[in-house]
């Protein structure tokens, strides 16, 4: 066996026809700002002028990488709050960076109830911030933040230290985020069918969209420093 570091590819993305531009997030590790900024930007290069953007059975990760994450839709103005004892709380802003800020460039943000945490902190912004309309079924309900921490034996324990809130001061526990659009799998939808997807394009095929470079904003490379995660 060859010992060798593993880079998880946390993106996939594709073009659904020549101005739809589809990118799916899997979780928020380390490297899944850079992965996302990186195939963001290659969508708009190839002309997208829409966006679909996958956080179905997304479990979450990093709140660094969901604060980045976002910041690609959001120009500036609050991503969300996290709130811990002794009334401390610290926001976390737009970094100011993305590329996709523009409100002209279509947005459609496709959740479930696999969607978690980190998931749901972005799904949370780019609804109440006004800069997507989400579609599909609701979220899974998880607003706490951990940290980990090594014990003496090797081994290790994960430590609930604070909550976090969205734009509106909103949580989503217990219930979740409510898209804007009800979409759902059923247990008859053959396999080969996306009826959540399905939905979205409907949406999307109504929807102006923007003018000149796709709503592209000037790029910078997102800063990676992950801390506590969701």
């Amino acid at each position: 066996i060859t010992r060798a570091e593993i880079v998880l590819q946390e993106v996939e993305t594709r073009m659904i026809d020549d101005h739809i531009g589809y990118i799916a997030l899997n979780g928020f590790s380390a490297p899944a700002s850079e992965q996302f900024a990186e195939g963001l930007s290659e969508l708009l290069d190839q002309g997208a002028d829409q966006l679909v953007f996958d956080l179905r059975d997304n479990p979450g990760g990093y709140i660094d990488a969901a604060q980045e994450i976002a910041s690609q839709f959001v120009a500036d103005g609050l991503i969300f709050t996290q709130e811990s004892a002794n009334d401390d709380v610290r926001r976390y802003d737009a970094t100011g960076d993305g590329i996709a800020t523009d409100p002209d460039l279509p947005l459609v943000v496709l959740i479930n109830g696999g969607s978690a945490s980190a998931s749901e902190i972005v799904a949370a912004a780019l609804q109440e911030r006004g800069r997507a309309t989400l579609v599909g079924e609701p979220s899974f309900g998880k607003d706490t933040v951990q940290v980990w921490g090594r014990l003496e034996n090797d081994g290790g324990v994960r430590i609930t230290i604070s909550r976090w809130f969205t734009p509106d001061h909103n949580s989503v526990a217990p219930e979740g985020i409510q898209p804007d659009i009800k979409a759902a799998r059923t247990a008859e939808t053959p396999p080969e069918e996306d009826p959540i997807l399905d939905a979205a394009l409907a949406f999307l095929e109504d929807q102006p969209v923007a003018d000149g470079e796709s709503g592209r904003a000037s790029p910078s490379s997102p800063a990676i420093a992950p801390l506590p995660a969701v």
